[in-house]
């Protein structure tokens, strides 16, 4: 260069050996400097536009991969793959490829004009016809880069471009070879590898899509990225191409109900490696932090607490915004990952408001960078949907939230309608709407009508939405209860409702809501018969059915159980009143209540239930007692319980004994409510301590007795549930904890300032207490896994080896 400062020879040179060193920001620096010296250099015109094209290829299967991703997200909770989008998707969406894509082809076509008057241009100048022919879709695209390879089989980027070819194609096998071929002709160049890998992960979505797994085809791109990577583990390109891998493996068995956690935590540590070499990699720090948002997902799916990996998602995006603030994804994603912390909260009981504030900001500073981010319009419409039904839940006024919801929804639909989430949740909220004013007792059929039309909409644009079609199915299903309690015939709505549950089913067969909601329909349609004074038998022995069906699907629907406990209750009465004899049908019933109440043993309804069937079979003094657990456990059961109660006590052959006086140590538990309640445990703890030492001295006789009393259970578990978490918090010497209690103990009082924590030996005997307390509280029939795996009080244990144990016994036995 000293020599020839003039000349652009020295700058093509150095920029060839930037590109071998895949250093193609300072290659690309290079050729521009070269042809700001000489314009028409041929060689690097042709450079260039080799390096731009690479550019467009990387950024646009990227811009791709964000499009997927969004896409994915409208089929939350569906277990669908949706299609790639196509390359003009992708440069309508991000103007940025496609303008990547025409300076590239200005540069690759005045390389092929100048190549003819250029010594050693000949393969290069065929080479960027080919290129040219290939960027504007002409069939003669493949005979133009098969003959340069001809003339000269080093050209690496020649096979990057056949593999284009065939990827434009979708043909991602023919892709994959063309990329193994070009690397066998370098092994250190990384593009070729990456997109062998990327090409092979496109083959295993294709497999997906159609019902198969694409497993062997992601172990094929991770045996040639860790080939690449034994003999170069420097390149982060490399080690990020390998995480992306992971975590689409990781997707793909969450899409099929399985366990991603290995494979998410493989693609954490593959990001780690990337980062640890190159920390201000963009692309490596949204894509961790994405992983981790799906690690939490996982964890929330199988009812554990995601607050830990949701946190380490927005540290991810928060420094991916610090590298790149233009970014209009990563605020989106961490605006999801806020919106989903809410939820968690709201579902502990705790104050949503922040996090639901934070989504909302996300998504305002997406829609600014990108002002038709149609996605992030929808996701901010669902987090207003969220803030009205907390302040619902409340008892304040959601109106204004609901009504921003809306207008959100409106204006998402007018900028792209082709969002079905958009449509689903949109009709989502007109139904909540008319839900409310149906419990109003006003008319809700506009808002049932609209909703309809929204899961009309949803399913046109993407009919693999199994939810679309099961809610759709749910309306009808609400219009034909309310046309039945006008005493008018519901049969076309409860059909409409059967058609919509068997189209949920088809998409997803075992998407147990459709299959225990269209077991409720046929329950209503034997009703309906049975009024009309029609045989309902039919009916209801395909609601028995359903209602297998959906047990089979998810064991835990103790409503389920319940309404199949109801349905034969009612087959026997219409047994009985044929003359024939019932028996069997109350037995089944019976044994379809007990299986309700292990499941959960605090439903009122399946207590309710009991005492009936227990009535039929002409046991009222038994009915009385399940009665009195349904009035026990259910705070707004008085009304439907009540009746049934007194019908029982006016029938039973033995009256109902007098409530016995409180024994000292069930007075002792009971004592313990008021100190809890107002936040002093320090008198709290001992009332609790002594009263179950008073239960732990009764005679063996005397606590199985007790034990036979839904109400004794209740407040045994509630002691023991709240006694863990005090011994819990105590551990770690938090004087005034943020505690929510177990469902049947009282709720403890917001948090204040901690105190220095005990000494290590008694923090481990605090601890060892507060496990052998929990374990008790389950055997008595705590039933809670999601809360408990999520309550902060007992966060103190979670260091601890016994607490996984504990979880996963908990989550494997028929308690929970």
């Amino acid at each position: 260069m000293a020599e020839a400062p003039r000349r652009p020879e020295p700058h093509f040179h150095l920029g060839r050996l930037y590109r071998a060193q895949m250093k193609f920001d300072e290659a690309k620096a290079e050729q521009d400097q070269a042809l700001a010296k000489d314009p028409d250099y041929a060689p690097s015109r042709y450079e260039r536009g080799v390096l731009l094209v690479a550019d467009s290829r990387q950024l646009r299967g990227e811009k791709r991969a964000e499009l997927l991703r969004l896409l994915a997200l409208e089929a939350k909770g569906e277990r669908v793959v949706p299609d790639a989008p196509t390359d003009a998707e992708v440069e309508n969406a991000y103007p940025l490829v496609a303008d990547l894509k025409r300076r590239a082809l200005e540069d690759l076509t005045r390389a092929t004009d100048l190549g003819g008057s250029q010594p050693g241009m000949a393969a290069r100048a065929r080479a960027a016809r080919g290129m040219v022919a290939g960027i504007e879709g002409q069939p003669e695209a493949d005979r133009l880069l098969s003959e340069s390879l001809t003339e000269d089989s080093r050209l690496e980027e020649v096979y990057a471009a056949l593999a284009e070819r065939e990827a434009a194609r979708q043909e991602w096998q023919e892709a994959a070879r063309r990329y193994e071929e070009g690397w066998k002709i370098d092994l250190g160049y990384s593009p070729h590898i990456i997109g062998l890998s990327e090409s092979l992960n496109e083959v295993a979505l294709a497999a997906e899509r159609g019902g198969h797994d694409g497993g062997e085809f992601r172990r094929r791109g991770r045996r040639a990225l860790n080939e690449a990577l034994r003999r170069d583990p420097g390149q982060a390109e490399l080690w990020g191409a390998l995480a992306v891998v992971w975590h689409d493996q990781g997707d793909a068995l969450r899409a099929r109900g399985k366990d991603p956690t290995a494979e998410y935590q493989e693609s954490i540590g593959a990001f780690d490696k990337a980062l640890a070499i190159e920390p201000r990699s963009f692309r490596a720090a949204n894509n961790q932090g994405r992983v981790y948002m799906s690690l939490g997902f996982a964890k929330r799916d199988r009812g554990e607490d995601p607050g830990d990996e949701y946190r380490k998602a927005l540290a991810g995006y928060n420094h991916a915004l610090w590298l790149d603030p233009r970014s209009s994804l990563t605020p989106y994603n961490r605006s999801i990952v806020y919106h989903s912390l809410g939820d968690v909260k709201r579902s502990r009981g705790e104050d949503p408001m922040d996090e639901y504030r934070k989504a909302l900001a996300g998504y305002d500073r997406a829609l600014a960078i990108n002002p038709r981010f149609a996605d992030a319009g929808a996701n901010q419409s669902n987090v207003y949907q969220s803030l009205g039904d907390a302040k619902a839940a409340r008892g304040e006024d959601p109106t204004d939230e609901y009504r921003r919801a809306l207008q959100g929804y409106d204006w998402v639909l007018a900028t792209n309608p082709n969002l079905a989430n958009a449509a689903c949740n949109q009709a989502n909220l007109y139904q909540s709407i008319g839900d409310a004013k149906r419990a109003r007792g006003e008319d809700s059929t506009d808002e049932y009508r609209k909703a309809l039309a929204g899961y009309d909409r949803a399913l046109a644009i993407n009919s693999n939405l199994a939810s679309a079609a099961n809610s759709r199915a749910n309306v009808y299903q609400l219009l034909g209860d309310a046309k039945q309690a006008r005493s008018e015939d519901p049969t076309d709505e409860y059909r409409e409702a059967l058609v919509g549950y068997d189209r949920a089913l088809e998409i997803n067969p075992n998407f147990a809501p459709a299959a225990y909601n269209q077991a409720n329909v046929f329950k209503s349609l034997g009703y309906a018969r049975r009024a009309r004074g029609e045989d309902p038998t039919d009916h209801y022995r395909k609601a028995l059915v359903g209602y297998d069906r959906a047990l089979e699907m998810n064991p835990n629907l103790a409503n389920a159980a319940n309404n199949q406990a109801f349905v034969h209750l009612s087959l026997g009465h219409v047994k009985r009143a044929r003359g024939e004899d019932p028996t069997d049908e109350y037995r089944k019933a019976l044994a379809s209540c007990d299986r309700s109440i292990q499941i959960s043993p605090r439903i009122w309804q399946a207590h309710a239930t009991r005492g009936q069937v227990l009535e039929a079979l002409a046991e009222p003094s038994e009915a009385v007692r399940a009665y009195e657990s349904a009035l026990a456990f259910g705070r707004d059961a008085d009304a439907a319980v009540k009746p049934l109660l007194a019908r029982a006590v006016a029938t039973a052959t033995v009256p109902p004994a007098a409530p016995p006086a409180r024994p000292p140590w069930l007075a002792a538990l009971q004592r313990a409510d008021v100190p809890i309640g107002a936040g002093d445990y320090a008198a709290a703890r001992p009332a609790l301590e002594e009263g179950l030492a008073g239960f732990a001295a009764l005679s063996s006789e005397d606590r199985t007795q007790a034990l036979t009393q839904p109400a004794v259970r209740q407040a045994l578990d509630g002691a023991r549930y709240n006694l863990a978490c005090i011994l819990a918090l105590a551990s770690a010497g938090r004087d005034r904890p943020t505690p929510t209690a177990g469902p049947s103990a009282p709720a403890l009082p917001a948090a204040a300032p901690a105190s220095a924590p005990p000494p290590p030996a008694d923090a481990a005997r605090l601890r060892d207490a507060a496990f052998q307390h929990l374990h008790a509280a389950i055997d008595l029939g705590y039933g809670d896994a999601a809360h408990l795996a999520a309550d902060s009080d007992l966060a103190p244990l979670h260091d601890d080896p016994r607490w996984k144990d504990l979880i996963n016994a908990f989550q494997d036995s028929s308690l929970r």
